[in-house]
């Protein structure tokens, strides 16, 4: 199974001082990747923190084929090389439905104790669709893995901010991605 991740002392103190500020940092760096991107190679050391508090994505994540970017990509090179397939595909099981890489869908184990993985991230058939990887399938990431929004509620001192974080990741932790907010709620 997958190892706990290590984070700086940096991360925990901010977590445990500044957790709305930190919560707002780790929200805007998936703002701005996300509706265009699945980082599917999804672990702790793919992230970095700056002395103001901003956090940045270390690696390049793939680009959605079936986003706006993805279609620019294909028509300048015909290639869907290095794109995340999020097309729509028929489906009679769970089977039948891709899962992205093992260290974004948890599969083998490799993923951290108390990682959850999006259903889609994970092949999942619904009323005979793959529910496909979107924008959405991050949401739900930043609110099940435990090294996120879950490490920063816990270390938060204020009930209030505990409870407002607790609650954020509710709602985001919806089974069905049309139901989670987006990044810009």
């Amino acid at each position: 199974s997958g190892k706990p991740s290590i984070l700086s002392t940096a991360y925990a103190r901010r977590a445990e001082h500044s957790p709305l500020e930190l919560a707002r940092a780790l929200i805007a760096c998936f703002q701005s990747f996300a509706a265009n991107f699945l980082l599917d190679d999804f672990r702790v050391t793919q992230f970095t923190l700056d002395g103001k508090g901003h956090i940045y994505l270390v690696d390049g994540p793939k680009v959605l084929h079936k986003s706006s970017l993805g279609d620019q990509v294909y028509d300048v090179w015909h290639t869907r090389h290095n794109q995340e397939d999020n097309t729509v595909r028929n489906c009679a099981s769970d089977g039948d439905c891709p899962a992205t890489h093992r260290l974004h869908s948890c599969l083998d184990n490799v993923c951290e104790p108390g990682s959850l993985p999006a259903p889609e991230a994970t092949g999942t058939c619904r009323e005979k669709v793959c529910m496909p990887v979107s924008e959405k399938t991050h949401v739900f990431d930043v609110s099940n893995r435990p090294w996120l929004l879950p490490f920063v509620a816990d270390r938060a001192r204020d009930w209030k901010t505990k409870k407002f974080l607790r609650s954020l990741i509710g709602e985001a932790n919806r089974t069905l991605p049309e139901d989670r907010p987006s990044f810009a709620e």
